[in-house]
């Protein structure tokens, strides 16, 4: 009986774990403070462009979102609209991945909308949602459950680095080079950069870019292609995003030199230790697609300690170089 006893605790133990896992946590999709139901979505498929029966109510009469360019592991994408006043909740899932869909409910009727009703809700999307072109589809539910005709906004899911999108239109270029840094642990990491002429590159100065007189960047200059930018500060101040990644991206080839890459441990954020991976990347050769994809050309991994987070004191750990020929 004593022998049983660790067994039967181990499975207690798993068992109570595994009924606190919330439902739909594992989905390509996730709404934040939403119901998850297993299953397809209600209602009709949206109308095409030249239908000519009209859509079934209740209806979603508005949607609002704030650019169709997502990435995959973002979280906190708000998304907001109306719905006819005979609507209950509202139903959003991506067309054609994950096992289910999510439910918010009608909010208030807006007197600035005719008095259709507003509904709001924050998008989360994992990990395993795939580079390209998907399809969000939001329907409105009446009181027992029943849809109406589905409205389809059209997402374009970015590559690992964000300013390449050639997943969703491969006749768009893809950029030319790109410093990457990713890690594995919610900690705030930077990403910088010392560029050839001295200037170091990192979330405050996100671009290579020189200023001219009056110590201003001009506009033409931050459009050259030979002028990387930063695409994002992951986890700034200890605000989660889920990326944990930075990217300098340079959408033509660089100026030539030898680009300095530093990983900065900004703060630990509770977390003893980080680990991450650096790397260079250069456009590949064209595929079949028409797309030349980026390609690793050196990496290095490496971890950091709580203890050396610097509150952006330093440059933080040198890691490796790019180098940009004459």
């Amino acid at each position: 009986m004593r022998r049983a006893l660790p067994l039967l605790t181990a499975l207690i133990a798993l068992a109570a774990c595994t009924a606190h896992v919330p439902p739909g946590r594992g989905e390509p999709l996730v709404v934040e403070g939403a119901t998850f139901v297993p299953g397809a979505l209600p209602g009709e498929p949206p109308l095409g462009s030249d239908a000519g029966t009209p859509a079934s109510p209740p209806l979603v009469t508005s949607v609002e979102l704030s650019g169709t360019v997502v990435s995959a592991g973002q979280l906190g994408k708000a998304i907001s609209g109306h719905v006819s006043p005979d609507t209950y909740s509202v139903a959003l899932a991506l067309d054609g991945l994950g096992t289910g869909y999510w439910i918010v409910p009608a909010g208030s009727p807006d007197p600035t909308a005719g008095g259709d009703l507003a509904w709001t809700a924050t998008l989360d999307l994992g990990w395993s949602v795939p580079p390209g072109n998907v399809e969000l589809r939001v329907v409105a539910l009446d009181g027992e459950g029943h849809g109406g005709t589905a409205q389809a906004i059209p997402l374009c899911v970015a590559g690992a680095i964000t300013s390449d999108l050639t997943a969703c239109d491969p006749t768009r270029a893809t950029p030319s080079h790109a410093v990457s840094l990713t890690w594995d642990t919610d900690v705030d990491l930077d990403l910088v950069v010392v560029t050839p002429d001295g200037k170091v590159v990192s979330a405050k100065r996100p671009t290579t870019a020189l200023p001219g007189d009056g110590g201003v960047i001009g506009r033409p200059t931050l459009a050259d292609p030979s002028t990387g930018t930063l695409d994002r500060d992951s986890n700034a101040g200890c605000e989660i995003d889920g990326v944990r990644r930075e990217d300098l991206v340079w959408p033509g080839a660089p100026r030539p030199g030898t680009y300095l890459v530093y990983a900065s441990l900004y703060a630990a954020c509770g977390q003893r230790a980080v680990h991450f991976h650096a790397a260079t990347l250069a456009r590949g050769e064209p595929t079949d697609a028409g797309a030349a994809p980026l390609a690793e050309t050196s990496s290095r991994d490496g971890v950091l300690l709580a203890g050396e987070a610097t509150g952006g004191a330093t440059l933080g750990t040198y890691v490796l170089a790019l180098e940009i020929p004459e």
